[in-house]
């Protein structure tokens, strides 16, 4: 189909590895077993960086709050991973008293953060 490309002969076996590595894999469900029913039931985090390129005010890291249920995320600029448990304290006040619930669950990555 394109000029100048040698035709290539396809192989008459094919190794047992090539076989595994294009095996599909199971599909994960649509659906799990337990999901937030309400606001602040489950709320995700993590801390990522060092980055490269520091913010306008001078951060090289940054730490997420994720909501399961309403999807809302809170980011926030910090300048060292030490800095997470103060962030933490402050997200969930803000978040407490705007919606009037508690956190139930917070899910963490295990960083050491």
């Amino acid at each position: 189909m394109i000029l100048g490309v040698p035709k290539m002969e396809i192989p008459s076996t094919v190794c047992d590895t090539c076989l595994i590595g294009k095996q599909p894999r199971n599909a994960f469900s649509s659906s799990t077993t337990h999901r937030s029913k309400e606001v602040l039931n489950v709320v995700y985090s993590d801390v990522c960086g060092a980055l490269e390129v520091r913010s306008l005010g001078g951060k090289k890291y940054f730490i997420n709050f994720i909501d399961e249920f309403s999807k809302k995320i809170l980011l926030y600029l910090i300048n060292a991973k030490s800095e997470a448990f103060d962030m933490f304290q402050k997200f969930k006040v803000l978040v407490e008293k705007q919606s009037g619930k508690s956190i139930k669950i917070l899910r963490i990555d295990g960083g050491g953060e």
